[in-house]
This record gives C-alpha cells, sequence and structure tokens, in this order.
C-alpha cells in the first residue's frame, strides 16, 4: 500500500521538476510546424507558392517574417499504371521524380529567403516493407489512395504511417528495432544530399520513435528532436501509442545523444474545423507560463480539397493579423533558433529576471492538471494564489513606469 501511495507522490515530483528545469521565456514565441510534404504533383507547388505570399505579408516588431516549417518525407510511392481493371503498379519516387521539379523549386526557393524551415520528416512516412505490404493488400482499392499518382499517406491507417514501429508482423521486433540506427542514419544523409543542407530538426512520424532512432539522426547531424512532451516507442492493440525512455519532456531538455527536446503544444487543422483563435488561446496560455507555442498542422490542411485550403489559408492570414494585434512582443524563430534560446544561458529571449520567472513558475503549476490538484489538496492552492496576485500587482506597476 505504500508503494500506491508513493507512486501520485513521485508524478508530482516529476513534474515540479520539469515545471523548474524548462527555461522561461521572456518573449511570446509563435511557431506554425507543417509536417507531411514530400513528393508530390505540381498542385502542391502552387500551394507552397502561395503560402509563400501569405507569409510575406506579415512581419513581427522586428521586421521578421514568419516562418513555415516543413516536415518533409523523401520518397513516397507513386503509381505506375493505374487501369482499374488490374492491381496497381506501384513504385517509389524521391524529390528529385520529374513530376515533383517544381514542389523542389518552391521548397528551396523558400528555404533560401527564410520564409520555410525544412526538416527530416523520415524517408518515407512509414516503414517501406509495411506500406507496400499494406498497399497490396488493399488491392484494387488501393488506387483511391492515390491523387495524381502519388500516394496520400495521410489515408493510410497510424500504425502503417509509424516508421519507426519495432513490431512489424513479418520482422522479428528486435531484429528491426536494431536497423533502426542505420536507417535513421542513411535518411539523414539522403536529406542533406536532397536538400543541400543539414537535417537539423527531425520530427518522428505520428511521435513514434526510442534511442535507436535518436542515435542514428545524431550521427547524421540531428541537433533537434521534435516531441509532444513524451515519448512513444509502439502503438497497442488499439492502434494507441504506448509511452516509453525518458517520460515527461520539457522544452530545452537533452537526450544522451546531446539533442534538444522542445514540445508542440496545440493543433492547428482547419480541415477539422479549427480556427485562429484556437492557437490564440494556446499563445496566450503559453506566453503567462513563458513557454513558446509550437502549432502543428498538416499538408492535408493545404491539398485535401479546394475549399478546404481556401479556408486554411483564411484562418492562418486571420492567425497571424490577430497575434500581430493582440500582442505586441509576438516572435517568429525557427525551431532551431528556439531550441538555440532555450539553451544558451545569454539568448535575449530568454527571461533573466527572478519575480516575472517566478511567476511563470506559478501559472505553470496551475495549467498542471496534476500539480494543480496537488495544490489544492495539500492547501498550498491558497498561499499559491495569493503569491501570484501580489506578483503581478508589483510586475505590472512596474512595467507602467518603466511604459
Amino acid at each position: 500500500m505504500g508503494e500506491g501511495r508513493d507512486r501520485p507522490f513521485s508524478e508530482v515530483v516529476r513534474r515540479l521538476r520539469a515545471v523548474l528545469a524548462e527555461p522561461v521565456l521572456s518573449s511570446t514565441v509563435l511557431i506554425v510546424e507543417s509536417d507531411d510534404w514530400g513528393p508530390g504533383p505540381p498542385g502542391h507547388a502552387r500551394v507552397l507558392d502561395d503560402l509563400v505570399t501569405l507569409l510575406k505579408a506579415h512581419r513581427d516588431h522586428r521586421g521578421r517574417r514568419p516562418v513555415m516549417t516543413l516536415g518533409l518525407v523523401l520518397r513516397t510511392p507513386v503509381l505506375s499504371r493505374a487501369d482499374p481493371e488490374c492491381f496497381p503498379r506501384i513504385s517509389w519516387a524521391g524529390l528529385n521524380h520529374e513530376r515533383c521539379a517544381p514542389l523542389l523549386q518552391v521548397v528551396r526557393r523558400g528555404a533560401g529567403e527564410g520564409i520555410f524551415s525544412v526538416q527530416l520528416h523520415g524517408q518515407a512516412h512509414g516503414w517501406e516493407p509495411d506500406v507496400e505490404h499494406y498497399l497490396k493488400g488493399c488491392g484494387r482499392a488501393a488506387a483511391k489512395l492515390f491523387r495524381d499518382g502519388f500516394l496520400c499517406s495521410e489515408l493510410l491507417p497510424s500504425r502503417i504511417q509509424s516508421r519507426w514501429l519495432p513490431n512489424g508482423q513479418r520482422d522479428d521486433r528486435a531484429a528491426r528495432r536494431q536497423s533502426f540506427a542505420g536507417a535513421a542514419y542513411r535518411e539523414a544523409l539522403s536529406f542533406s544530399r536532397e536538400l543541400e543542407r543539414l537535417p537539423i530538426v527531425a520530427v518522428p512520424p505520428t511521435f513514434i520513435w526510442n534511442d535507436a532512432v535518436e542515435e542514428g539522426w545524431a550521427r547524421g547531424g540531428v541537433r533537434v528532436v521534435v516531441t509532444p512532451g513524451r515519448r512513444y516507442g509502439g502503438r497497442d492493440a488499439a492502434d494507441r501509442p504506448v509511452p516509453e525512455g525518458p517520460g515527461l519532456i520539457h522544452n530545452g531538455l537533452r537526450n544522451r545523444f546531446g539533442q534538444i527536446y522542445v514540445v508542440r503544444n496545440t493543433y492547428f487543422e482547419p480541415s477539422l474545423g479549427h480556427k485562429a483563435e484556437k492557437v490564440l488561446e494556446a499563445l496566450q496560455r503559453d506566453r503567462l507560463a513563458g513557454r513558446p507555442t509550437l502549432v502543428e498542422t498538416h499538408r492535408w490542411n493545404f491539398v485535401r480539397d479546394d475549399e478546404t485550403c481556401r479556408r486554411t489559408f483564411r484562418e492562418l492570414d486571420r492567425l497571424y493579423h490577430l497575434a500581430l494585434n493582440r500582442y505586441g512582443d509576438v516572435v517568429f524563430l525557427t525551431t532551431a533558433e528556439l531550441a538555440h534560446a532555450l539553451t544558451s544561458p545569454h539568448s535575449s529571449f530568454r527571461e533573466r529576471r527572478l519575480l516575472p520567472r517566478l511567476r511563470a513558475i506559478l501559472r505553470r503549476i496551475w495549467q498542471d492538471r496534476i500539480l494543480r490538484a496537488w495544490a489544492c489538496l495539500t492547501g498550498l492552492v491558497v498561499p499559491g494564489f495569493l503569491l501570484l496576485k501580489a506578483l503581478e500587482r508589483i510586475l505590472d506597476r512596474y512595467e507602467k513606469r518603466a511604459a
């Protein structure tokens, strides 16, 4: 029974440590991260070109334009025969495929102008043999998963999209896991070769990954790993992610290979009805806690259909417009720049003053459901609330005098 009582308290301790260890930012940081881009038809290039135009229309108080990160997969299945009377013949195409030339040109141009920040999402959106096995099992219906000859990975089951899943049906689990380090290293090298730049930031597909993947990425130049705040090593029978590894992950935490973790903390999916206000709520929550807002979105919002694409552009434009008007200190960074700010004590984005840091820590405690419940049960919520209000009055008075 003692062990059962200790378990909730140990969780409180872990969360308190994370709250205290995570750096406090002095600016309102907004980064929109878009995953699943890769080899695709010329229509995707036109969407990205329009996206460059939208992003160039906004600037933060430093004159910096918003940066959209593009999580890139390097290869995807394409239909080499689409006769409905025959089983689809499938091959793999990379970014150097002749039909992908316009897309690669826009990606490189946007990255060169500082509008796009390219990130490694994987050699493919899934383990290639698993993807091929699934498509073969679909029979003639597999053709419905393709548009303009390219596979829509968004239409695959989550288990098939998970590149680093160690429990494939045909491979030995341990052997596959051992092969991950080599595969992660090779895809990092492929990224460098095809994009002509190091893969500084990596985003695990469906957030399933492990130590072997991190090791391979580290050898290939990856210095930052984007996370959802936990590491998941597999999926259960209901296809739900299974946590493993270091437990809670906070911004600025380093793994044993020296890579820096950052945490995405909200979604922006207009294809699911999300509006700009959803991100603005997260931005307000995070700025109070001295945290960056890393927004997760996906290619599907831009390419699903014309109406969804228009809605996504409209809400994205509203997001930047409202954020800039509501928060004068909002700044646009790349994910790599954020990682540097989180780990550099001398960064201009780090809060060094004691009272603002204490205020942010108290707000983080209140925002954490378990820590808030613990504070209520122990009675610490009352003095904590009074301390927070006193700090807010002192800092508000100081800021008014400074203005």
